[in-house]
Protein backbone atom coordinates (compact mmCIF):
# COMPACT_ATOMS: atom_id res chain seq x y z
CA UNK A 1 0.00 0.00 0.00
CA UNK A 2 2.99 2.06 1.14
CA UNK A 3 4.37 1.73 -2.63
CA UNK A 4 1.16 2.68 -3.80
CA UNK A 5 0.50 5.50 -2.78
CA UNK A 6 3.79 6.97 -3.57
CA UNK A 7 3.46 6.07 -7.28
CA UNK A 8 0.47 7.81 -7.09
CA UNK A 9 1.68 11.01 -5.70
CA UNK A 10 4.30 10.69 -8.15
CA UNK A 11 1.94 10.26 -10.78
CA UNK A 12 -0.28 13.15 -10.14
CA UNK A 13 2.65 15.47 -10.06
CA UNK A 14 2.37 16.62 -6.70
CA UNK A 15 5.05 14.52 -4.68
CA UNK A 16 8.44 15.97 -6.00
CA UNK A 17 9.74 14.35 -3.11
CA UNK A 18 7.67 11.86 -1.10
CA UNK A 19 8.25 10.93 2.61
CA UNK A 20 5.93 8.27 4.91
CA UNK A 21 5.00 7.81 7.87
CA UNK A 22 7.26 5.14 8.91
CA UNK A 23 10.44 6.45 7.78
CA UNK A 24 10.70 8.27 11.01
CA UNK A 25 13.84 6.93 12.79
CA UNK A 26 11.71 6.60 16.13
CA UNK A 27 8.32 5.16 16.66
CA UNK A 28 6.01 3.83 18.94
CA UNK A 29 2.28 3.41 20.95
CA UNK A 30 1.21 6.15 23.03
CA UNK A 31 -2.16 6.06 25.45
CA UNK A 32 -3.57 8.36 27.55
CA UNK A 33 -5.91 7.13 29.99
CA UNK A 34 -7.60 3.55 29.86
CA UNK A 35 -6.45 2.51 26.40
CA UNK A 36 -4.05 -0.09 24.36
CA UNK A 37 -2.90 -0.17 21.13
CA UNK A 38 -0.66 -2.29 19.64
CA UNK A 39 0.92 -1.55 15.81
CA UNK A 40 0.21 -3.94 13.50
CA UNK A 41 0.97 -4.29 9.69
CA UNK A 42 0.40 -1.44 7.85
CA UNK A 43 -2.10 -0.11 10.99
CA UNK A 44 -2.98 0.10 14.69
CA UNK A 45 -4.98 -2.23 16.73
CA UNK A 46 -6.87 0.07 19.77
CA UNK A 47 -9.25 -0.74 22.92
CA UNK A 48 -10.21 2.48 24.04
CA UNK A 49 -12.59 3.08 27.25
CA UNK A 50 -14.28 6.32 28.38
CA UNK A 51 -12.86 9.61 26.59
CA UNK A 52 -9.54 8.04 26.79
CA UNK A 53 -7.16 8.52 23.58
CA UNK A 54 -4.32 6.35 22.19
CA UNK A 55 -1.76 6.70 19.07
CA UNK A 56 1.52 6.65 17.29
CA UNK A 57 3.98 9.09 17.72
CA UNK A 58 6.87 9.60 15.30
CA UNK A 59 9.80 11.78 15.77
CA UNK A 60 13.55 11.88 13.49
CA UNK A 61 12.34 12.00 9.87
CA UNK A 62 15.09 12.27 7.04
CA UNK A 63 16.63 15.50 6.42
CA UNK A 64 15.25 15.81 2.68
CA UNK A 65 11.56 16.06 4.03
CA UNK A 66 12.33 19.71 4.55
CA UNK A 67 15.44 20.30 2.27
CA UNK A 68 12.87 19.09 -0.45
CA UNK A 69 10.95 21.35 0.29
CA UNK A 70 7.59 18.87 1.18
CA UNK A 71 4.28 21.06 1.95
CA UNK A 72 1.76 18.59 1.60
CA UNK A 73 0.63 15.92 3.64
CA UNK A 74 -1.64 13.09 2.40
CA UNK A 75 -3.74 10.67 4.56
CA UNK A 76 -5.55 7.38 3.85
CA UNK A 77 -7.16 5.85 7.18
CA UNK A 78 -9.79 2.96 6.27
CA UNK A 79 -11.80 1.59 9.33
CA UNK A 80 -14.06 -0.95 8.66
CA UNK A 81 -14.69 -1.94 11.83
CA UNK A 82 -14.23 1.15 13.88
CA UNK A 83 -16.96 2.58 15.53
CA UNK A 84 -17.37 5.78 18.01
CA UNK A 85 -13.66 7.10 17.59
CA UNK A 86 -12.61 10.12 15.82
CA UNK A 87 -9.33 10.85 14.28
CA UNK A 88 -6.63 13.92 13.68
CA UNK A 89 -2.49 14.44 12.35
CA UNK A 90 -0.96 16.84 15.05
CA UNK A 91 2.38 17.88 13.35
CA UNK A 92 4.49 19.55 16.09
CA UNK A 93 7.74 21.79 15.80
CA UNK A 94 9.77 24.39 17.66
CA UNK A 95 7.16 27.22 17.35
CA UNK A 96 3.92 25.45 17.30
CA UNK A 97 1.33 22.96 16.28
CA UNK A 98 -0.94 22.32 13.11
CA UNK A 99 -3.40 19.77 13.31
CA UNK A 100 -5.31 18.00 10.62
CA UNK A 101 -8.74 16.34 11.38
CA UNK A 102 -9.24 12.91 9.28
CA UNK A 103 -12.35 11.88 8.71
CA UNK A 104 -12.70 8.24 8.04
CA UNK A 105 -12.51 5.67 5.01
CA UNK A 106 -11.81 9.11 2.95
CA UNK A 107 -8.58 10.38 1.42
CA UNK A 108 -7.24 13.36 2.76
CA UNK A 109 -4.73 16.03 1.39
CA UNK A 110 -3.74 19.10 3.51
CA UNK A 111 -1.16 21.97 3.13
CA UNK A 112 1.65 21.84 5.64
CA UNK A 113 1.98 25.39 7.46
CA UNK A 114 5.96 25.83 8.43
CA UNK A 115 5.60 29.27 9.32
CA UNK A 116 3.39 27.74 12.04
CA UNK A 117 5.23 24.94 12.72
CA UNK A 118 8.40 25.91 12.40
CA UNK A 119 11.40 23.22 12.37
CA UNK A 120 9.67 19.72 12.50
CA UNK A 121 9.79 17.60 15.83
CA UNK A 122 6.86 15.02 15.81
CA UNK A 123 4.28 13.66 13.99
CA UNK A 124 1.62 12.43 16.00
CA UNK A 125 -1.48 10.18 14.76
CA UNK A 126 -4.63 10.06 17.59
CA UNK A 127 -7.43 8.36 18.30
CA UNK A 128 -10.18 9.02 20.40
CA UNK A 129 -13.19 7.63 21.69
CA UNK A 130 -16.14 9.77 21.30
CA UNK A 131 -19.14 7.62 21.87
CA UNK A 132 -20.46 4.30 20.99
CA UNK A 133 -19.68 0.86 23.11
CA UNK A 134 -17.70 1.17 25.95
CA UNK A 135 -14.52 0.33 25.19
CA UNK A 136 -14.66 0.93 21.75
CA UNK A 137 -12.45 -1.84 19.92
CA UNK A 138 -11.36 -2.24 16.32
CA UNK A 139 -8.38 -1.34 14.20
CA UNK A 140 -6.96 1.01 11.60
CA UNK A 141 -5.07 0.70 8.56
CA UNK A 142 -3.32 3.86 7.24
CA UNK A 143 -1.06 5.30 4.97
CA UNK A 144 0.45 8.76 5.76
CA UNK A 145 2.90 10.35 3.06
CA UNK A 146 4.59 14.06 3.19
CA UNK A 147 4.99 15.74 -0.88
CA UNK A 148 5.47 19.10 -2.22
CA UNK A 149 3.32 20.13 -5.01
CA UNK A 150 4.38 21.55 -8.38
CA UNK A 151 4.97 25.83 -8.71
CA UNK A 152 1.34 25.78 -10.35
CA UNK A 153 -0.44 23.51 -7.93
CA UNK A 154 1.45 25.56 -5.13
CA UNK A 155 -0.04 29.18 -6.06
CA UNK A 156 -3.47 27.33 -6.70
CA UNK A 157 -3.14 26.51 -3.09
CA UNK A 158 -2.44 30.09 -1.36
CA UNK A 159 -5.45 32.76 -0.88
CA UNK A 160 -3.67 34.75 -4.08
CA UNK A 161 -3.93 32.02 -6.62
CA UNK A 162 -7.45 30.97 -5.65
CA UNK A 163 -8.96 34.31 -5.66
CA UNK A 164 -6.81 34.79 -9.53
CA UNK A 165 -8.77 31.54 -10.89
CA UNK A 166 -11.99 32.52 -9.74
CA UNK A 167 -11.57 36.12 -11.19
CA UNK A 168 -10.75 34.28 -14.28
CA UNK A 169 -13.55 31.88 -14.35
CA UNK A 170 -15.65 35.15 -13.57
CA UNK A 171 -14.69 36.93 -16.63
CA UNK A 172 -14.63 33.71 -18.79
CA UNK A 173 -18.33 33.21 -17.68
CA UNK A 174 -19.37 37.07 -18.90
CA UNK A 175 -18.65 35.49 -22.60
CA UNK A 176 -20.16 32.16 -22.16
CA UNK A 177 -23.03 32.74 -19.88
CA UNK A 178 -25.12 35.49 -22.35
CA UNK A 179 -26.88 32.69 -24.18
CA UNK A 180 -30.09 33.45 -25.64
CA UNK A 181 -32.93 31.49 -24.14
CA UNK A 182 -36.86 31.56 -24.57
CA UNK A 183 -39.46 31.69 -21.68
CA UNK A 184 -40.18 28.17 -20.13
CA UNK A 185 -43.44 27.42 -18.00
CA UNK A 186 -45.69 24.22 -17.02
CA UNK A 187 -43.33 21.52 -15.60
CA UNK A 188 -39.88 22.92 -17.34
CA UNK A 189 -40.12 25.82 -15.49
CA UNK A 190 -40.64 24.08 -12.29
CA UNK A 191 -37.67 21.77 -13.08
CA UNK A 192 -35.20 24.05 -14.02
CA UNK A 193 -36.29 26.10 -10.30
CA UNK A 194 -36.21 22.80 -8.57
CA UNK A 195 -32.37 22.31 -10.15
CA UNK A 196 -31.59 25.81 -9.15
CA UNK A 197 -32.75 25.34 -5.48
CA UNK A 198 -30.70 21.66 -5.39
CA UNK A 199 -27.74 23.58 -6.60
CA UNK A 200 -28.33 26.86 -4.38
CA UNK A 201 -28.00 23.83 -1.20
CA UNK A 202 -25.28 21.67 -2.76
CA UNK A 203 -23.26 24.99 -2.79
CA UNK A 204 -23.88 26.11 0.15
CA UNK A 205 -23.62 22.73 1.54
CA UNK A 206 -20.11 21.96 -0.12
CA UNK A 207 -18.52 25.76 1.05
CA UNK A 208 -19.42 24.62 4.44
CA UNK A 209 -18.04 21.32 3.84
CA UNK A 210 -14.89 22.70 2.58
CA UNK A 211 -15.80 19.89 -0.48
CA UNK A 212 -13.72 21.17 -3.90
CA UNK A 213 -12.10 23.87 -4.89
CA UNK A 214 -12.86 27.60 -5.44
CA UNK A 215 -13.55 28.00 -8.97
CA UNK A 216 -16.26 25.07 -9.06
CA UNK A 217 -18.24 27.25 -6.80
CA UNK A 218 -17.87 30.26 -8.95
CA UNK A 219 -19.18 27.87 -12.20
CA UNK A 220 -22.09 26.79 -10.34
CA UNK A 221 -22.95 30.42 -9.44
CA UNK A 222 -23.34 31.39 -12.71
CA UNK A 223 -25.34 27.96 -13.53
CA UNK A 224 -27.70 28.94 -10.53
CA UNK A 225 -28.25 32.44 -11.79
CA UNK A 226 -28.92 31.13 -15.66
CA UNK A 227 -31.40 28.79 -13.89
CA UNK A 228 -32.92 31.50 -11.82
CA UNK A 229 -33.65 34.04 -14.40
CA UNK A 230 -34.78 31.38 -17.28
CA UNK A 231 -37.61 29.95 -14.39
CA UNK A 232 -38.27 33.72 -13.11
CA UNK A 233 -38.08 35.94 -15.80
CA UNK A 234 -37.50 34.30 -18.92
CA UNK A 235 -34.32 35.73 -20.41
CA UNK A 236 -30.63 34.92 -20.39
CA UNK A 237 -28.31 36.85 -18.12
CA UNK A 238 -25.88 39.74 -18.72
CA UNK A 239 -22.06 39.83 -18.80
CA UNK A 240 -22.19 42.01 -15.52
CA UNK A 241 -24.82 39.56 -13.85
CA UNK A 242 -22.61 36.13 -14.70
CA UNK A 243 -19.45 38.06 -13.80
CA UNK A 244 -21.20 38.83 -10.24
CA UNK A 245 -22.79 35.87 -10.05
CA UNK A 246 -19.21 33.56 -10.34
CA UNK A 247 -17.73 36.12 -8.54
CA UNK A 248 -19.47 36.55 -5.46
CA UNK A 249 -20.05 32.98 -4.98
CA UNK A 250 -16.50 31.88 -5.52
CA UNK A 251 -15.15 33.95 -3.13
CA UNK A 252 -17.08 32.59 -0.19
CA UNK A 253 -15.56 29.44 -1.01
CA UNK A 254 -12.16 31.45 -1.26
CA UNK A 255 -12.65 32.87 1.89
CA UNK A 256 -14.26 29.71 3.92
CA UNK A 257 -11.77 27.87 6.63
CA UNK A 258 -11.65 25.92 9.07
CA UNK A 259 -11.70 28.78 12.13
CA UNK A 260 -14.48 29.06 14.39
CA UNK A 261 -17.49 31.26 14.25
CA UNK A 262 -17.17 34.81 15.15
CA UNK A 263 -13.70 34.26 15.67
CA UNK A 264 -11.87 37.42 16.27
CA UNK A 265 -8.84 38.16 13.34
CA UNK A 266 -5.39 38.05 14.88
CA UNK A 267 -3.40 38.86 11.41
CA UNK A 268 -4.26 41.14 8.29
CA UNK A 269 -5.13 38.13 6.69
CA UNK A 270 -8.06 36.59 8.97
CA UNK A 271 -9.75 39.47 7.99
CA UNK A 272 -11.00 38.00 5.17
CA UNK A 273 -11.28 34.65 6.24
CA UNK A 274 -14.25 33.61 7.14
CA UNK A 275 -15.91 30.36 9.37
CA UNK A 276 -17.10 27.72 6.74
CA UNK A 277 -20.39 28.25 7.99
CA UNK A 278 -20.67 32.02 7.81
CA UNK A 279 -19.37 31.86 4.16
CA UNK A 280 -22.16 28.98 3.58
CA UNK A 281 -24.72 31.14 5.29
CA UNK A 282 -24.19 34.29 3.12
CA UNK A 283 -23.69 32.17 -0.15
CA UNK A 284 -27.01 30.79 0.85
CA UNK A 285 -28.23 34.61 1.42
CA UNK A 286 -27.11 35.88 -1.78
CA UNK A 287 -28.82 33.47 -3.90
CA UNK A 288 -32.05 33.36 -1.73
CA UNK A 289 -32.07 37.39 -2.21
CA UNK A 290 -31.46 37.21 -5.66
CA UNK A 291 -34.33 34.35 -5.90
CA UNK A 292 -36.37 36.78 -4.28
CA UNK A 293 -35.83 40.14 -6.48
CA UNK A 294 -36.02 37.63 -9.72
CA UNK A 295 -39.80 36.75 -8.24
CA UNK A 296 -41.22 40.04 -6.88
CA UNK A 297 -39.40 43.23 -9.28
CA UNK A 298 -38.30 40.80 -12.44
CA UNK A 299 -34.87 42.68 -12.00
CA UNK A 300 -31.46 40.67 -11.03
CA UNK A 301 -30.03 41.75 -7.83
CA UNK A 302 -27.69 44.68 -8.71
CA UNK A 303 -23.74 45.90 -8.11
CA UNK A 304 -24.80 47.37 -4.79
CA UNK A 305 -26.89 44.71 -3.51
CA UNK A 306 -24.71 41.83 -4.07
CA UNK A 307 -21.66 43.91 -2.60
CA UNK A 308 -22.97 44.85 0.49
CA UNK A 309 -24.33 40.71 1.17
CA UNK A 310 -20.86 39.81 0.42
CA UNK A 311 -19.01 42.55 2.58
CA UNK A 312 -21.41 42.01 5.74
CA UNK A 313 -19.85 39.24 6.99
CA UNK A 314 -16.20 40.97 6.27
CA UNK A 315 -17.16 43.98 8.07
CA UNK A 316 -18.55 42.40 11.36
CA UNK A 317 -14.59 40.96 11.43
CA UNK A 318 -14.15 44.49 12.16
CA UNK A 319 -16.64 44.41 15.49
CA UNK A 320 -14.72 41.54 16.44
CA UNK A 321 -11.02 42.81 15.76
CA UNK A 322 -12.07 45.06 18.41
CA UNK A 323 -11.17 42.78 21.54
CA UNK A 324 -7.54 42.07 20.31
CA UNK A 325 -6.66 46.01 19.38
CA UNK A 326 -4.82 47.35 22.16
CA UNK A 327 -4.84 50.74 21.77
CA UNK A 328 -8.00 53.03 22.13
CA UNK A 329 -7.78 55.07 19.03
CA UNK A 330 -7.31 51.53 17.39
CA UNK A 331 -10.45 50.36 18.96
CA UNK A 332 -12.18 53.58 18.04
CA UNK A 333 -10.79 52.97 14.34
CA UNK A 334 -12.33 49.68 14.27
CA UNK A 335 -16.17 50.83 15.54
CA UNK A 336 -16.15 53.40 13.46
CA UNK A 337 -14.73 51.81 10.59
CA UNK A 338 -17.61 49.27 11.15
CA UNK A 339 -20.40 52.23 11.32
CA UNK A 340 -19.21 53.85 8.45
CA UNK A 341 -19.88 50.74 6.38
CA UNK A 342 -23.18 50.30 7.93
CA UNK A 343 -24.05 54.09 7.18
CA UNK A 344 -22.57 54.31 3.42
CA UNK A 345 -24.37 50.74 2.70
CA UNK A 346 -27.71 51.84 3.52
CA UNK A 347 -26.93 54.97 1.57
CA UNK A 348 -25.93 53.05 -1.53
CA UNK A 349 -28.49 51.00 -1.45
CA UNK A 350 -31.58 53.84 -1.14
CA UNK A 351 -29.76 56.71 -3.30
CA UNK A 352 -27.17 54.35 -4.82
CA UNK A 353 -24.36 56.89 -3.80
CA UNK A 354 -21.98 56.99 -0.89
CA UNK A 355 -22.64 59.04 1.96
CA UNK A 356 -22.14 62.65 1.88
CA UNK A 357 -23.51 64.31 5.03
CA UNK A 358 -21.11 65.66 7.28
CA UNK A 359 -22.68 65.63 10.31
CA UNK A 360 -23.83 61.92 9.60
CA UNK A 361 -20.34 61.27 9.78
CA UNK A 362 -19.69 63.13 12.68
CA UNK A 363 -22.09 61.31 14.95
CA UNK A 364 -20.68 58.03 13.97
CA UNK A 365 -17.11 59.45 15.53
CA UNK A 366 -18.33 60.70 17.98
CA UNK A 367 -20.47 57.41 19.42
CA UNK A 368 -17.35 55.45 17.74
CA UNK A 369 -15.29 56.94 20.45
CA UNK A 370 -17.59 57.11 23.60
CA UNK A 371 -18.02 53.34 23.08
CA UNK A 372 -14.70 52.45 23.44
CA UNK A 373 -13.96 55.07 26.22
CA UNK A 374 -17.06 53.74 28.01
CA UNK A 375 -15.02 50.90 29.67
CA UNK A 376 -12.87 53.85 31.02
CA UNK A 377 -15.91 55.31 32.40
CA UNK A 378 -17.70 51.69 33.92
CA UNK A 379 -13.87 51.51 36.09
CA UNK A 380 -14.57 54.53 38.34
CA UNK A 381 -17.54 53.06 39.78
CA UNK A 382 -15.25 50.43 41.21
CA UNK A 383 -12.43 53.32 42.75
CA UNK A 384 -11.86 53.47 46.30
CA UNK A 385 -14.33 55.93 47.87
CA UNK A 386 -16.66 57.00 50.84
CA UNK A 387 -19.50 53.95 51.53
CA UNK A 388 -21.95 56.43 51.63
CA UNK A 389 -21.42 57.57 47.89
CA UNK A 390 -20.22 54.49 46.42
CA UNK A 391 -23.40 52.84 45.23
CA UNK A 392 -24.81 56.22 43.76
CA UNK A 393 -21.25 56.78 41.68
CA UNK A 394 -21.58 53.24 40.86
CA UNK A 395 -24.93 53.54 39.59
CA UNK A 396 -23.55 57.04 37.80
CA UNK A 397 -20.48 54.98 35.89
CA UNK A 398 -22.95 52.11 34.63
CA UNK A 399 -25.39 54.74 33.26
CA UNK A 400 -22.82 57.13 31.35
CA UNK A 401 -20.77 53.85 30.12
CA UNK A 402 -24.08 51.77 28.78
CA UNK A 403 -25.32 55.01 27.14
CA UNK A 404 -23.06 55.24 24.06
CA UNK A 405 -23.13 51.22 23.36
CA UNK A 406 -26.96 51.63 23.49
CA UNK A 407 -26.81 55.06 21.61
CA UNK A 408 -24.55 53.07 18.92
CA UNK A 409 -27.09 50.05 18.52
CA UNK A 410 -29.77 52.27 17.73
CA UNK A 411 -28.27 54.46 15.44
CA UNK A 412 -27.20 51.74 13.15
CA UNK A 413 -30.35 49.63 13.40
CA UNK A 414 -32.16 53.03 12.67
CA UNK A 415 -30.01 53.61 9.58
CA UNK A 416 -30.61 50.07 8.12
CA UNK A 417 -34.33 50.15 9.30
CA UNK A 418 -34.74 53.17 7.27
CA UNK A 419 -32.65 51.81 4.51
CA UNK A 420 -35.52 48.49 4.51
CA UNK A 421 -38.30 51.46 3.63
CA UNK A 422 -36.28 53.64 1.28
CA UNK A 423 -35.11 56.69 3.47
CA UNK A 424 -31.46 57.42 2.98
CA UNK A 425 -29.37 58.53 6.19
CA UNK A 426 -30.18 62.04 7.50
CA UNK A 427 -28.76 63.62 10.29
CA UNK A 428 -32.41 65.12 11.24
CA UNK A 429 -33.60 61.53 11.81
CA UNK A 430 -30.09 60.06 12.95
CA UNK A 431 -29.57 62.19 15.65
CA UNK A 432 -33.00 61.66 18.08
CA UNK A 433 -32.32 58.31 17.05
CA UNK A 434 -29.26 58.02 18.27
CA UNK A 435 -30.24 60.29 21.34
CA UNK A 436 -33.22 58.01 22.26
CA UNK A 437 -30.89 55.20 22.24
CA UNK A 438 -28.57 56.84 24.50
CA UNK A 439 -30.79 57.55 27.41
CA UNK A 440 -32.86 54.28 27.05
CA UNK A 441 -29.59 52.86 27.87
CA UNK A 442 -28.57 54.78 30.75
CA UNK A 443 -32.27 54.42 31.98
CA UNK A 444 -32.60 50.70 31.59
CA UNK A 445 -29.00 50.19 33.28
CA UNK A 446 -29.48 52.45 36.17
CA UNK A 447 -32.65 50.76 37.39
CA UNK A 448 -30.90 47.32 36.67
CA UNK A 449 -27.92 48.83 39.01
CA UNK A 450 -30.39 50.01 41.15
CA UNK A 451 -32.04 46.91 41.84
Amino acid sequence: MKRLMMLGLLLSGTAHAAFNFTDAQQQGVFNMGDAQASLVADGIRYKIAGNATTGIWTKDYPDGLLNAGADRIEVWIEASDAEGIETRIEIKGTTGIQTVDLPLNKRIKANIDWSTIGELDEVVLLIQRIGGEDPAVGSLQFDIAFGSMGAVEKFNSTLLGQLASVLAVALLCMFIAFVPVRPVGGIVRDMVLGLATALILAAAFGIYRLTCIPLYFAMTGVAIGVLLKLALVGKSLTQGEAFRNALFTGLFSVTASTANLWQAPSSALSFVQLSAFGAALFALVYHVANAYRLTAFKKHLGSIGAGVITATPFAFGLLLAVQNAGAIWAQAVLVFAFAQFVANAASLITCQKALHDVKVHGLLAVFSIAVVVAPLIADLGSMAMPGMIAPFVAVAATMLSQAPLWGLVFLLTGLTLDAMRGGAPAFASALPTAKGGAIKGAIFSGVLMGL
